[in-house]
């Protein structure tokens, strides 16, 4: 009868409150005395853990990712980071160009020019959006052998330059300062022009 007695309340308290633990009961002359022993649960295992987050925490008993398991996708992220710093480097020093004292003189006296203004019309500037400066252009070592697109209202062309000094104590040389305007094969000499002194 104590064991049944035991064991009853055992599976009540068990089911009321969750969490396992026994129960002993003696019958003292006067009082009944109720003692209770709480059973510690086991150490739940590795796999069983979860974060709040739902996954599961890296232990020693997993095994360590092969950083040489995607080889193709990691060569393809190289490649597209090697492409693209490749394209930052060339915009750089296609700006440093583009903002050089040599680009803005040049691009000041064909607006001015007579001859570049009758074969593109008015409004002359760059024809792309983002012009590309094709060519080198060293102010220090004094070599300057450069072509870029340009445009008016009226047509659009290939203007080249070509000049050298032999120091930065004297001015450059220009050596040719032309313009191969679409659609026709002549290149316009604009050294010849006489509406403007082109010199840099």
């Amino acid at each position: 009868m104590f064991l049944s007695a035991r064991l009853g309340v055992n599976s009540c308290v068990k089911k009321n409150f969750g969490f396992p633990f026994s129960v002993l009961i003696t019958r003292p002359s006067s009082r009944l005395i109720l003692t209770r022993r709480f059973l510690h649960s086991e150490h739940q295992p590795d796999e069983l853990i979860e974060t709040v987050s739902g996954k599961r925490p890296m232990t020693t008993n997993h095994e360590l990712p092969d950083p040489l398991r995607q080889k193709g996708q990691q060569r393809i992220y190289f490649l597209g980071f090697v492409v693209a710093m490749a394209i930052s480097l060339f915009g750089i020093f296609n700006y440093e160009k583009m903002s050089s004292p040599v680009m803005n003189a040049t691009m000041y006296f064909l607006r001015r020019s007579q001859v570049a203004r009758e074969l593109l019309g008015k409004e002359i500037s760059y024809a792309d959006l983002i012009p590309w400066v094709k060519g080198e252009l060293n102010t220090v070592s004094g070599v300057v052998d450069i072509s870029v697109r340009v445009k008016g209202n009226k047509n659009s062309g290939l203007m080249i330059l070509k000049a050298n000094r032999s120091s930065r104590s004297h001015l450059f040389q220009i050596v040719q300062w032309s313009l191969l305007v679409d659609g026709e094969d002549k290149i316009i000499n604009l050294l010849e022009d006489n509406s403007v002194e082109f010199a840099l």
